[in-house]
């Protein structure tokens, strides 16, 4: 026997246009990310008394960020006989797993909404690239919501997340040298090293 209990819930759902070409986007979003070779490790380490906080520090790129997983929609979109798939788009799942450890310990629900997404998807007539995002903390705080309470620890994690994401995807469209002063700055600082090491 089963029994569902309907919510209601609004989101907020943004949609930023980048002028770069696709690929371009999609290299920086790399730069930054990593690629999924940075999670077995970390998985195995999950599994053991070692604490995540060192490991997770050198390999979450420089807006505080590791990749989880990419699909590439494009083939999917592409009509029977057509050699090329046509305007190319991705859903890209990233986050940082101390924040959604935070997240999840004052709510399990938040583990509905972590790690968090991106559809990229590429503008015809070489318009640049629409970027959709839901606003972290709108997806969230419903987890406290449906108790009564929002929990000042998630709702915190939550913004703190909303500035991280928008930061993230806001640089993705800046000027060359501005992109790589990012890059240059995160390396300087020390970051990246666990990625060197894989």
């Amino acid at each position: 026997m089963a029994a569902t209990t309907p919510h209601t819930h609004t989101i907020t759902r943004n949609i930023t246009t980048l002028t770069h070409p696709y690929d371009l986007i999609l290299s920086r979003i790399h730069a930054s990310l990593g690629n999924t070779t940075l999670l077995p490790p970390l998985q195995s380490l999950a599994k053991t008394s070692t604490p995540l906080e060192p490991y997770i520090a050198s390999v979450v790129g420089p807006h505080d960020f590791i990749i989880f997983q990419k699909y590439d929609w494009h083939p999917l979109l592409a009509s029977p006989g057509q050699n090329s798939p046509g305007l190319k788009a991705c859903r890209i799942i990233f986050g940082n797993p101390l924040v959604a450890k935070t997240m999840v310990r004052e709510d399990v629900k938040a583990g509905l909404f972590a790690p968090v997404s991106m559809l990229v998807q590429e503008i015809e007539n070489g318009g640049g690239v629409s970027v959709m995002w839901d606003l972290p903390s709108s997806l969230i705080n419903w987890a406290g919501t449906v108790k009564g309470e929002k929990g000042e620890a998630l709702e915190k994690a939550s913004k703190v997340l909303d500035g991280k994401m928008k930061r993230f995807i806001e640089d993705l469209g800046t000027a060359e040298e501005e992109w790589e002063g990012v890059i240059r700055e995160w390396k300087e600082n020390g970051g990246g090293k666990g990625r060197e090491e894989l």
